[in-house]
């Protein structure tokens, strides 16, 4: 059965786009919200009240008003100034301000050098030809940036309790049976990985696409200062615009030296990925490849 918080938190957000709503067509679309998720209708006689005014008078929690204006055949039902709703209706805002915002695709070495919080790699943007260079910190400095410093700058991912963070700020914001918060709360006690981010973006189900736009834009925010700070074109760290859609970013790309040999192309490419990714993504894959190969 659906519970109680849902329903609370998914008032709020059809009462913040349209205030003061008569008591049936806030029915009817709170019906259509949760139908829209695969959910039953609401019944508030299943949950313990005697129809859907006593269940907004006295199930809610003071989420929310219910009047009655002269002339009215329906109550009125509008948000009430309690400081949780305030609170939330300013997070669903924030939210979705930042979905309304249409983001450049970043290039692909670029967001896995900000994204991917692993520690032992170092990285650094060549500033010149622009291509970001990893290596591991127990391997040394490479030469050519110890030798030409000032044509190289550090990246510094961002680390996996930022990322964990936004996770939260997330959930906090979009209406979810409290099962399956519990359940995503719980997930994110876990340490962050690109693995956990694939978990908990699958959990979200109908909301994934609203947290690949709101995380999207979230990195953009790093990699922009970081670009300011370093005196650096953000335009250069994203794909052309005529490569994507007014709609939709496309999938980022890399963007090759003309120089790269497909050796050092696939050496870069495994630079973005931890031992972890490596051994479960691409390992499988070139043994298969291997093997068909040594089977002609």
């Amino acid at each position: 059965m659906v519970e109680l918080p849902f329903y609370k938190s998914l008032l709020v957000e059809l009462l913040t786009d349209f205030p003061n709503d008569f008591g049936a067509r806030l029915k009817q679309r709170l019906n259509a919200a949760t139908a829209a998720k695969g959910l039953p209708p609401l019944n508030p006689v299943d949950l313990g009240y005697r129809n859907f005014s006593d269940f907004l008078k006295n199930g809610t929690d003071g989420t929310v008003k219910v009047d009655r204006q002269a002339g009215d055949s329906d109550v009125r039902v509008s948000l009430s100034n309690a400081p949780d709703v305030a609170q939330v209706q300013k997070k669903l805002q924030a939210t979705r301000d930042e979905q309304k915002k249409r983001l450049p695709a970043a290039r692909s070495d670029v967001w896995q050098a900000f994204c991917n919080p692993d520690g032992a790699r170092k990285r650094f943007l060549n500033k010149s030809t622009g291509q970001v260079q990893h290596f591991l910190a127990t391997s040394g400095v490479p030469d050519e940036i110890r030798d030409q410093p000032q044509q190289f700058a550090e990246i510094t991912p961002i680390d996996g309790s930022t990322q964990l963070g936004w996770m939260k700020d997330f959930i906090a914001t979009v209406a979810l049976l409290s099962g399956d918060k519990v359940t995503l709360t719980a997930l994110l006690d876990k340490p962050y990985s690109s693995d956990l981010n694939v978990e908990f973006t699958k959990m979200l189900g109908g909301h994934a696409k609203s947290w690949k736009h709101f995380r999207t834009a979230k990195v953009f925010m790093v990699i922009e200062r970081w670009a300011d700070a370093q005196n650096y074109p953000m335009d250069k760290l994203c794909l052309p615009e005529k490569v994507h859609s007014e709609k939709q970013p496309m999938p980022p790309t890399c963007a090759w030296a003309p120089d790269l040999t497909p050796r050092k192309k696939v050496d870069q490419l495994l630079g973005m990925l931890s031992d972890k990714d490596i051994a479960r993504m691409v390992l499988p894959h070139v043994l298969d490849a291997i093997l068909v190969t040594t089977q002609r």
